[in-house]
């Protein structure tokens, strides 16, 4: 019987300590799990951090560990930008970036920060064009 190609990661959750993902993640990194991701929230009931500049700090401060969206929320950044971000963090982390998207579930974070809350059916056909634009500005 052949052992199927299942990967292993680890996500610190929203109750982690800034000061103290790096850590963990250099710790997942050594016990050789494949992929470290981080939640994409602009405001929760505990702090949180942009996950966009953690996981690039966590790519810089490990070595062989992919690092990933759990998932990035589409509706705060513009697809084109997005895709620039995940080419650039993905070169500089050797590869590492594995890329996580979603619509975006919380409407109270959306109003929060002065951006348009969608209907449900709308915030998949913005994360449909999202993919679209990321993906053809990817193999342009």
């Amino acid at each position: 019987m052949t052992a199927p190609d299942v990967r292993f990661g680890i996500d610190p959750g929203h109750a982690m300590p800034v000061d103290e993902i790096v850590a963990y993640a250099r710790r997942a990194d050594a016990a050789g799990f494949d992929l470290f991701t981080m939640s994409d929230h602009l405001q929760y009931a505990k702090p949180t951090c942009d996950p966009w500049t953690a996981l690039t700090w966590v790519a810089a401060q490990t070595e062989r560990i992919a690092v990933g969206s759990n998932a990035l929320c589409v509706p705060y950044r513009e697809p084109a930008v997005l895709a620039k971000m995940a080419a650039t963090l993905d070169r500089f982390s050797g590869g590492r970036l594995r890329l996580g998207l979603c619509v975006g579930k919380y409407d109270a974070e959306f109003e929060s920060f002065g951006l348009a809350v969608r209907s449900d059916p709308g915030k998949m056909t913005a994360l449909e064009e999202a993919v679209r634009i990321i993906r053809a500005l990817w193999s342009g």
